[in-house]
Formats: structure tokens, sequence, C-alpha cells
């Protein structure tokens, strides 16, 4: 559970389980899934703590919930482009 600290330890931990679940895709022109998205969505939420949750809990999708989470929390860049995920669903 991520608890606003170690951010990018959490990101590695949620990607990994993203992609474990085939939520997470490397091509860039997939189309978008809303079923896939709305887990997507739902594991990066069941993931946080309830005072990161209150950054993230009017996202509606699980790209703004991720974009909002590094912009929040000082990501150094966008981990997923660094790693090579380009979107999720």
């Amino acid at each position: 559970m991520f608890t606003s600290k170690y951010f990018d330890f959490w990101v590695i931990k949620m990607l990994t389980f993203l992609r474990a679940k085939e939520l997470i895709e490397y091509q860039p022109n997939n189309p978008y899934n809303e079923v896939c998205d709305a887990l997507a969505l739902d594991f990066i939420k069941q993931g946080l703590n309830d005072n990161s949750f209150c950054k993230v809990e009017k996202s509606t999708t699980s790209k703004e919930a991720w974009k909002t989470l590094e912009e929040e929390f000082g990501a150094k860049g966008s981990y997923m482009k660094q790693q090579g995920y380009v979107t999720i669903c």
C-alpha cells in the first residue's frame, strides 16, 4: 500500500501488478478498453492509503489517476515512458 513515501517503489510494484493482470500495454496504438481501464483504476485506487486516495478519488480513468500521482509525489519524468510502458489499456 502506498503511503506517500517511496513513490518510486510503489510505481514499480503497481506496474508489475498491472502487467501481470494484462492491464498495461507496450503498444501505443491499442484501442481504449473501458472495462480494462476501470479495472486498472480500481487496482491503483486500492493500492493507496486514505490520504493518497484523496488525491485521485475523482479520477475517472487510470491514466488520469496515474498522472495525478506522478505530479503530486514528484516523479522525475514519467516512469512509465522511461520503462517503455506507453499506455494503460
